[in-house]
């Protein structure tokens, strides 16, 4: 029996915008590449040194019902939690997707509503929600160097 739901990710990334502060209005430039899937609770770190965003993880939470796009109540519902890595170098406005291998350090686990931050060169993710919805303590670096 088809319930009428189905999961899609939506490319919510594909625009940058920016607000000027020259004139105080927002501009949008689209952007380029492997644009990663829309996404919630992820964090998003700047990398001066490359001119770039890093975003790592969040939760993707939307349904479809007679296709019609519709948010889920609640944090919880029908989460997919995220693992995947994604940079975006600010200067070409362009999307490339950070693999790593099971010889790094960096071996994420999917998850969501954690924190970042960046000291010196690498980044460290801390905490969240993970995909079987247990909450960690882990602190993953991101080596950048």
């Amino acid at each position: 029996m088809d319930s009428g739901f189905r999961f899609i990710f939506l490319p919510l990334f594909e625009n940058f915008s920016q607000l000027l502060k020259k004139d105080w209005r927002w501009s949008s430039d689209p952007t380029h590449g492997l644009v990663p899937p829309g996404r919630r609770g992820h964090t998003a770190v700047f990398v001066e040194e490359c001119k770039a965003i890093i975003i790592y993880g969040g939760s993707f939470l939307l349904k479809v019902c007679n296709d019609k796009i519709k948010n889920f109540e609640g944090v919880y519902g029908y989460n997919k939690i995220l693992d995947d890595c994604y940079s975006l170098d600010l200067e070409k406005r362009t999307w490339t997707a950070i693999e790593y291998s099971a010889n790094d350090d960096f071996i994420p686990k999917g998850r969501a509503w954690h924190s970042a931050i960046k000291i010196k060169d690498d980044i460290f993710y801390i905490g969240g929600m993970l995909k079987n919805q247990d909450f960690t303590n882990e602190v993953l670096p991101l080596i950048l160097s």
